[in-house]
């Protein structure tokens, strides 16, 4: 398994569903260390997503088909960790 592979493996067992969040309901094992990140990210989507803005130039919602799935129970969120490299390991061009 190369490394692609290894971290979408690793992304499926981290699989969850934002209204589980939401309710506090238990994460799968791997997605537990992300509790607090996934929470925000939900919360921004409902808050951000779901909602108006001024800037976008248009009317209606950021993204029409969040707050639909949101409800629905169809807004599923993954972790696909990873190690960014290190400045020591970073050479010159």
């Amino acid at each position: 398994m190369d490394l692609l592979q290894a971290r979408a493996h690793g992304a499926l067992q981290a699989v969850v569903e934002a209204r589980a969040v939401e309710r506090g309901d238990p994460l799968p094992a791997p997605a537990r260390r992300y509790a607090g990140q996934l929470t925000l990210v939900v919360r921004w989507s409902r808050e951000f997503l779901c909602r108006p803005h001024s800037a976008l130039g248009r009317t209606g919602q950021v993204c029409p088909y969040a707050q639909p799935t949101l409800d629905g129970d169809t807004f599923w969120l993954t972790i696909l960790g990873f190690s960014p490299p290190h400045a020591t390991g970073l050479q010159p061009q």
